[in-house]
């Protein structure tokens, strides 16, 4: 699915305005098609292509999991996502701005990275402890 760019952040604001709070395997691939399109847009602004870089992260995530996405990632996308439309609105480029905005968005990808690990180390521990033999 190509997008245009109007296309893209209109399904940005779809998304950031949706009172759902969750995200079903057909919510994901027009995301896709929108963030690729504007990655693009963005190829030479490297904190808002971060930042979608980040998006697209959780959203390849999200597109990996069994179980439904946790409401922490669902507001950091859709944060992101805010973060680049108003980027995309406001017409200007302000450096300091977007790199003000990659680190606000970057501490809270960290966060969600942490967690990440967490639970895949949780899932690595055996269930119960191995028996010694002497």
């Amino acid at each position: 699915m190509i997008l245009s760019l109007d296309e893209a952040i209109k399904k940005l604001k779809a998304e950031i305005l949706s009172p759902v709070w969750d995200l079903p395997q057909k919510k994901i691939e027009p995301l896709e098609a929108a963030f690729s399109c504007l990655k693009n847009r963005f190829k030479t602004r490297k904190n808002a292509l971060a930042i979608l870089t980040m998006a697209d992260s959780v959203l390849q995530y999200a597109k990996k999991q069994q179980e439904p996405l946790a409401v922490e990632f669902i507001d950091f996308l859709k944060e992101a996502m805010a973060h680049i439309v108003n980027i995309y609105e406001e017409g200007k480029f302000d450096p300091e701005h977007e790199e003000q905005l990659f680190k606000r968005v970057y501490s809270r990808f960290t966060i969600l990275k942490k967690r990440v690990q967490a639970k895949k180390k949780a899932q690595a521990k055996p269930d119960k402890q191995p028996e010694i033999h002497q």
